[in-house]
């Protein structure tokens, strides 16, 4: 049970993809939500209204109306774009969710991921670990011993997450 009173602690992962540089012609970046607590699993597509100029496009490709104001699109120009939509989407539901994080990575990972949303202490003490994490280049860094130890420190502290248990922040060095 993760629990601070009544609250849940919320970890909601971005996971960006894109088929640019895989398939010809892609121009789209497409971003996921990952909202996980306790025994809870969903995920959304980002997305955002269509542009004028966009519904255009798509009418004019079909060669009828298939768009009209109002139509949401998953196909975001930009990571950038990606981040704008899904941290605005974080601010509009954020009170949902007590202590909710949003981060960015691939949701399925145990790996340190950044995060990019929520509290400032707990985004302080997520983003610590993840600067250790790619300073050292992660499992790839040639550094396994350093590796194993930021990944466990990590493991605790989404443990700590979870279980609602947050203590205030302190710096985190775990190769110490």
């Amino acid at each position: 049970m993760t629990a601070r009173g009544d609250t849940v602690t919320r970890l909601i992962t971005l996971s960006i993809s894109t088929y640019i540089g895989t398939s010809f012609l892609a121009t789209h970046y497409y971003g996921r939500l990952y909202n996980t607590a306790d025994d809870e699993y969903s995920s959304i597509d980002v997305e955002r209204p269509m542009t004028h100029r966009e519904i255009v496009a798509a009418n004019k490709e079909a060669g009828h109306s298939v768009c009209e104001r109002g139509d949401m699109t998953s196909r975001l120009l930009s990571e950038d774009e990606v981040h704008k939509v899904a941290i605005k989407w974080y601010k509009a539901h954020s009170d949902a969710f007590d202590d909710a994080v949003l981060l960015e990575g691939h949701f399925a990972s145990c790996d340190p991921k950044k995060a990019i949303a929520g509290p400032p202490d707990i985004v302080a003490r997520i983003n610590s670990l993840w600067e250790a994490w790619e300073t050292m280049n992660g499992w790839d860094g040639g550094n396994r011993i350093g590796a194993r130890a930021v990944a466990k420190v990590w493991d605790e502290l989404m443990k700590e997450i979870r279980q609602g248990g947050i203590t205030p922040w302190t710096p985190i060095n775990p190769l110490s």
